[in-house]
């Protein structure tokens, strides 16, 4: 990704407030076995107003074109209002929250947003497991 360090500095240190997905998806596709899976941009809403869409491999500063839905769920207390300490940039694109969970856009079957455990997916050198 080209402007990827400027992306990163306005991000980084900003409190996510909210997680959207497009409301209607961007791509679908056949997949043996388990039929069409479809896949939803991601895009999170900073503490500055400022709308950030992600996938697994890009980001970028959302414009507004398609309409958006807050994403609901349970999980939704857990990463509402949490700073966001870094990006970590490896296959996919991890954002590294302060109470050490990572969340992420894992499009391998479709489109999920994940939360987990920072010590899940990196090991004490920082890199992916």
């Amino acid at each position: 990704m080209e402007n990827f360090d400027q992306i990163k500095s306005e991000i980084k240190n900003s409190v996510l407030k909210k997680i959207y997905r497009s409301e209607k998806p961007f791509s679908e596709f056949p997949f043996e076995g388990l039929g069409i899976l479809i896949t939803y941009r991601y895009i999170m809403e900073l503490d500055n107003g400022k709308k950030y869409a992600f996938n697994r491999d890009h980001i970028w500063e959302w414009d507004n074109r398609e309409k958006i839905v807050e994403l609901e769920t349970e999980l939704k207390k857990e990463f509402g209002n949490k700073r966001i300490l870094d990006i970590i940039d490896v296959d996919d694109y991890y954002f590294l929250l302060e109470n050490e969970m990572v969340l992420h856009h894992n499009q391998a079957f479709g489109s999920e947003l994940v939360y987990e455990k920072y010590s899940e997916n990196f090991n004490e050198k920082g890199e992916l497991i």
